[in-house]
């Protein structure tokens, strides 16, 4: 279980953004490169930071029952050093999105690869970004993100706690995943859960009770959130290509929907239980209500603030 602490300087009802993402599987022909680039992009631009939940890689290898040559990706399809093309591919897809990235997880596709050539394609690839500068760490295949909300003026500080996992099992296509919302919000304290590994792009919200420390009863959303992919299952071939099938294909799954979730959280005043609280919500297109030069001031005010945490710390 890892822990990533983090800490914002925010003004009252000041939005944040979180990108929850997972299973790219960069490597595959199936790979949608566009798409990833296309919503790291639009995290960028808000100033969202961004949590990648395992199967970063498609991790197809000679030893896998699903690998043909056809399955990878044509730029490191001819490579016999796999290991390396792959984290190569990577590196040029996340390297301009290396300061929004705060972690990236393991899934089962990554859990593989380890197994049969133990040697984590993760690590590797958090190694590259951290020589230029990007704070991003690995965050194994369970952990939290604890996020502290600093608000001038109020002397309590609100946290949300943010639980991911990869996920595990088959592609649930009855239920799409539903059940697992049930069966972690029985065992695990959080705010948000976010898991990916099944494809299904799935959003729910329950309704919690509970007791503030000042002792008045309140209700707070703690939101279930299913992450999609980037995968495509189908593509349209030419004749040429006929037997060019994705192992999705040849398991008849069906086709499943492309990207993350937008998880929005902003520090508010609650008067029914008179404290600060945390409100959240959910989008798979970001809209953003504030201006845009209001959102580059209080992203130059984010900046500032760190750079004042990271001064002091070094003194």
């Amino acid at each position: 279980m890892i822990i990533t602490n983090r800490t914002e300087h925010a003004e009252l009802n000041q939005p944040f953004f979180r990108l929850l993402c997972s299973d790219m599987h960069i490597g595959s022909a199936c790979s949608d490169h566009d798409a990833i680039v296309a919503q790291l992009q639009q995290a960028k631009d808000i100033d969202a930071r961004v949590i990648i939940n395992g199967d970063l890689f498609d991790a197809i290898g000679p030893k896998d029952r699903r690998f043909d040559l056809t399955c990878l990706h044509p730029s490191v399809a001819r490579e016999k050093d796999l290991a390396k093309a792959i984290v190569n591919l990577a590196l040029e897809l996340l390297m301009p999105f290396k300061d929004v990235i705060d972690v990236i997880g393991i899934g089962n596709h990554e859990e593989t690869w380890i197994n049969y050539g133990y040697n984590d394609p993760v690590r590797r690839v958090l190694e590259e970004l951290g020589r230029e500068g990007s704070k991003a760490k690995h965050g194994s295949f369970w952990g939290y993100i604890n996020t502290s909300f600093v608000v001038p003026g109020y002397r309590r500080t609100p946290k949300h706690k943010l639980l991911y996992l990869h996920g595990t099992g088959g592609d649930s296509p009855v239920t799409k995943g539903t059940i697992d919302f049930n069966r972690k919000g029985r065992n695990w304290v959080y705010d948000c859960l976010t898991f990916g590994h099944k494809h299904n792009l799935v959003c729910g919200v329950d309704q919690i009770a509970d007791v503030t420390p000042g002792g008045r009863y309140i209700e707070r959303k703690q939101l279930n959130l299913q992450t999609g992919s980037y995968y495509r299952n189908y593509r349209q071939l030419k004749d040429s290509e006929v037997l060019d099938q994705s192992y999705a294909a040849r398991s008849a799954h069906p086709p499943k929907p492309i990207g993350g979730v937008f998880l929005g959280m902003r520090p508010k005043f609650d008067a029914v239980s008179e404290e600060l609280i945390i409100d959240q919500w959910f989008a798979s297109e970001v809209v953003v209500p504030w201006t845009k030069s209001r959102i580059a001031k209080t992203i130059k005010t984010r900046v500032d603030a760190t750079k004042a945490i990271g001064e002091k710390e070094a003194a």
